[in-house]
């Protein structure tokens, strides 16, 4: 019985614990994932180093993983993605490429607007998108 009364008493102190550690900012979850698949194209380049600026905004919030598409590792990583479609570029964040902005799904995904090729179009996102969307899972994080 004493046994019991202890481990009550113990379980309610590292609650309480827990709740002023996490209300006082000191638990926080660690920095959100960005992976990164690619060709290492030099329009790709471009534009990775775009997404590169707009990354280190978020310093350590997101931890990035690359992985070039033109390698195995790279392959692996698309197919454990379900992605069969050849990409020059497509970017998860929190596991995700897609994002939710208003009634519209974006798709981290090709090229962004304005910027994709005569051999590759561009898909239906921006740099603002991504900037919104990597704000939002930094925030959430929290």
């Amino acid at each position: 019985m004493m046994y019991k009364k202890s481990l009550l008493v113990t379980v309610s102190w590292l609650s309480l614990l827990i709740v002023l550690l996490s209300l006082t900012g000191c638990l926080q979850s660690g920095p959100v994932p960005v992976e990164i698949a690619y060709r290492g194209h030099p329009p790709v380049r471009a534009v990775l180093e775009d997404v590169d600026k707009l990354l280190a905004k978020y310093d350590q919030q997101v931890k990035v993983t690359r992985f070039d598409v033109d390698t195995p590792e790279g392959e692996t990583f698309l197919k454990g993605k379900e992605i069969a479609d050849p990409t020059v570029l497509a970017i998860f964040i929190d596991g995700s490429m897609a994002y939710q902005q208003g009634d519209a799904v974006v798709e981290f995904f090709s090229f962004p607007v304005g910027k994709g090729t005569a051999m590759t179009a561009a898909g239906n996102w921006t740099l603002e998108d991504l900037d919104a969307a990597l704000a939002l899972a930094v925030d959430s994080n929290k």
